[in-house]
């Protein structure tokens, strides 16, 4: 039985040496990485039009599909302190696309107090449906981590976000006692917000975090934003699948959005629940790669 020390924790206990032909702390590594895809509809047939990677991101498209389906990878394993990630889509009009992750995103403990940035940004044209399905995001203890996510979409377009964030490395038993998270979501359809929405979470929010009117025992929050023209339609069949669910969860829809919040123990129980709320939403199965 093996454990592995992440750079970051090396550098914070006493017992550990870093040596000269130790990486470089993570504290001083600076990423400015991301990807960028462009989609259009070619006939009726949705086609990569082109696809941009820099520093350390890759995007790869594993199979044929309908829509296609983009695997974003970062090749560093993580997020450093201080690293600014970009990812950016275009899907055109009556074209769509799928996106999600190789692995969770990992975001390390912060040295020196620095703050990594995540941006995503997508434009969604007329007719186009858009997928946003990352596999979940850890947040090591005392990490710092801003993330901005932007939808600009047609007032008939379709889009699907689903979120889980894990706060600590729960098989270490480690919690997210001390450190940051600040999320940002706007949500605009036909030109007006339609969706938005501010998390922060810091110490004073952290310390109370598991006070049963909080999360309790919970260790991952789950958010999904539907937003189609038939959205509310199908908030009942929602609310039978969250029925069966096993973790705090609720559902509501208004003006074409429908909303899903939970707070699970485990991130296989979020896995469970989205396979099985994919389909009830008209979308297609859960990536391949969230069960390999």
């Amino acid at each position: 039985m093996s454990a592995v020390i992440s750079l970051s924790d090396r550098l914070n206990r006493p017992d550990t040496h870093v040596g000269a032909g130790d990486a470089m702390p993570l504290g001083r590594v600076r990423v400015a990485g991301g990807v960028q895809v462009v989609v259009s509809d070619r006939n009726g047939v949705s086609r990569i039009d082109s696809v941009g990677e820099r520093d350390g991101y890759k995007v790869r498209f594993p199979r044929r599909g309908v829509p296609p389906e983009a695997i974003v990878i970062n090749t560093g394993g993580g997020l450093a302190a201080g690293d600014r990630v970009e990812q950016v889509f275009d899907v055109g009009a009556n074209a769509g696309l799928t996106v999600t992750t190789q692995a969770s995103e990992r975001v390390y403990r912060s040295i020196e107090q620095a703050t990594t940035i995540m941006a995503v940004r997508a434009e969604i044209g007329p007719g186009a449906t858009l997928a946003w399905l990352p596999q979940d995001t850890i947040l090591f203890d005392r990490a710092r981590f801003k993330r901005s996510m932007a939808f600009n979409m047609a007032a008939d377009a379709r889009l699907l976000v689903a979120e889980a964030v894990v706060l600590g490395r729960t098989l270490m038993g480690e919690r997210f006692r001390e450190g940051l998270f600040e999320d940002t979501w706007r949500v605009r359809r036909g030109g007006r917000l339609a969706f938005a929405e501010n998390v922060r979470l810091d110490h004073a929010a952290l310390d109370r975090l598991t006070e049963v009117a909080l999360a309790g025992k919970a260790h991952v929050i789950m958010t999904l934003v539907f937003v189609a023209p038939d959205a509310g339609d199908r908030l009942a069949a929602v609310r039978t699948v969250l029925s069966d669910v096993p973790f705090d969860s609720a559902a509501s829809a208004w003006g074409g959005l429908l909303v899903v919040r939970g707070l699970a123990a485990r991130t296989e129980q979020v896995r469970h629940l989205l396979r099985a709320l994919l389909p009830v939403l008209g979308a297609g199965p859960l990536p391949r790669v969230w069960w390999t």
